[in-house]
């Protein structure tokens, strides 16, 4: 983690003003800020100046769980190196009055997403992802000037249009510490020491206010559990997007083949551990219109008989022929979101999920 992506922090406390120590060796020391901003802490901590809260940095990923979400795991050298400082690290949680059954369908889906990242990728079907990505970057059209911030970047599935269309800044967020550190490794050594790498909550995020020109979220709505969960979500795409700039999200569909498939629910469990919950084209559009501007809101990744079977030619001509129609959002598999901010309206306010007109 590079030190000055500090600059783009703000504490759950309010404050932006933080202290950086780097581990080296065995021994914990406070770096100076200002005149190392490209030094890179691959294991250390950063400690709010105001309230002490600690974010733990290990092999260059901080951590910033919410309290309800995290248990705070240091290593003993990280400990020594406190107690040798006499500095006291301790954290609040910043989410009081979190519903216990969000926290515990977020703590399962941490559960199973560490325990698959080894395989994440390979579940999916290949042309799906391609249309997704594509969609993602013809609408965001990605600058070398951008401060990106992807929410739910997992092992990575698309993060390397970003990489590749390049960016300014980047922040990869994940709440799976080892779908995080599965992602770094794919990384050359140059690209990994670019980005901002955080394990942290979507709905709460130790992050300041109009940072990002771009903002990518694939296939993580769905499994925000519950209608104040998401509106925290939808708030914290909304505090941290510029006023000019724009935002993608995928979110699973409530298609024609999912409701006429009795063994598939509108709600549930995958696998009894990860929350998901598809959404009808409507229920979305109402869902998220009062906060954004939609540019684009439509179904894709059409699924039809034997859409499998056909060439991948054809397959490609299909799909972009059904997801140009209003079709799209009857067979679609996924809905691809394209959003901006509105210039006025209602507000969602910080972590609380609250409407404020």
């Amino acid at each position: 983690m590079k030190l000055r992506y500090l600059r783009y922090m703000e504490c759950f406390c309010s404050s932006g003003q933080f202290s950086a120590y780097n581990l080296l060796n065995g021994r914990l020391a406070a770096v100076e800020q200002n005149d190392r901003p490209d030094l890179v802490v691959n294991s250390g901590l950063v400690r709010c100046d105001k309230c002490g809260r600690c974010f733990p940095v290990e092999n260059g990923i901080m951590d910033a769980l919410p309290d309800a979400l995290s248990e705070f795991k240091c290593t003993e050298a990280l400990k020594a190196g406190c107690m040798k400082l006499g500095i006291e690290c301790r954290k609040e949680d910043p989410r009081k009055g979190n519903p216990d059954n969000a926290s515990n369908a977020k703590r399962s889906e941490i559960t199973a997403r560490d325990e698959q990242a080894e395989v994440y990728h390979t579940y999916g079907y290949s042309l799906y992802g391609r249309n997704e990505q594509k969609l993602i970057r013809n609408f965001l059209k990605f600058s070398k000037n951008d401060v990106v911030i992807e929410l739910g970047s997992g092992t990575g599935r698309v993060s390397q249009e970003i990489i590749d269309n390049g960016f300014r800044d980047y922040v990869s967020i994940d709440f799976s510490a080892q779908s995080i550190q599965l992602f770094k490794q794919k990384l050359d050594k140059k690209t990994r020491e670019r980005v901002f790498f955080l394990v942290g909550d979507v709905c709460a995020l130790p992050l300041k206010s109009g940072i990002a020109d771009k903002i990518v979220s694939a296939q993580v709505f769905e499994h925000v559990p519950g209608r104040e969960e998401q509106r925290r979500f939808l708030g914290e795409l909304q505090r941290l997007l510029k006023s000019d700039g724009l935002a993608a999200m995928t979110v699973y569909n409530y298609n024609l083949k999912k409701r006429l498939d009795k063994r598939i629910s509108r709600q549930g469990f995958h696998s009894g551990r990860i929350y998901y919950e598809n959404f009808t084209y409507r229920e979305l559009k109402s869902l998220i219109s009062p906060f954004f501007n939609l540019r684009i809101l439509k179904g894709i990744n059409c699924d039809y008989p034997f859409a499998r079977r056909l060439k991948p030619r054809t397959q490609e001509f299909m799909e972009s022929v059904l997801a140009a129609t209003p079709l799209g959002s009857y067979l679609g598999d996924i809905l691809f979101i394209g959003l901006s901010l509105r210039a006025r309206g209602p507000r969602i306010v910080r972590r609380t999920g609250q409407i404020q007109k």
